[in-house]
């Protein structure tokens, strides 16, 4: 069963992977994806758990208050129920926290200030 416990857990993991080149200017995961690209994060979350990375672009989803840049964003949705942001808590920051949990009405409301509607995420490769 997938647990917002379990995925802690991977990300702890997935944390303690990351590594700085020699030169000091880059940070990469084990696979040798960047640490600071939401997609990589994203991509690894979700094949861990079966989940799929979905995401917008800024100019679609102007009310999300997380973006990677001018792009827009990337992010893991496991089980439909958890929204799962390595990038935006654990590499940038910019949240206090990885996991939401879909299903408790408060972190509902957290997620659409953060990613905005539902409806505007899309499938990466398809946004």
């Amino acid at each position: 069963m997938i647990t917002a416990e379990t995925i802690t857990a991977f990300l702890q993991q997935l944390d303690a992977e990351a590594t700085c080149n020699s030169a000091g200017d880059e940070w990469t995961f084990a696979n040798g994806e960047p640490l600071f690209r939401c997609t990589a994060s994203a991509r690894r979350v979700a094949i861990n758990f079966q989940g799929r990375v979905v995401g917008f672009f800024r100019e679609d989803n102007l009310i999300a208050e997380i973006s990677d840049g001018e792009d827009g964003h990337d992010f893991a949705v496991i089980a439909d129920r958890f929204v799962v942001d390595y990038w935006a808590a654990y590499a940038t920051g910019v949240i206090d926290r990885p996991i939401f949990d879909l299903s408790d009405e408060d972190d509902l409301t957290a997620v659409l200030r953060l990613y905005g509607p539902q409806d505007a995420w899309k499938p990466v490769g398809e946004k």
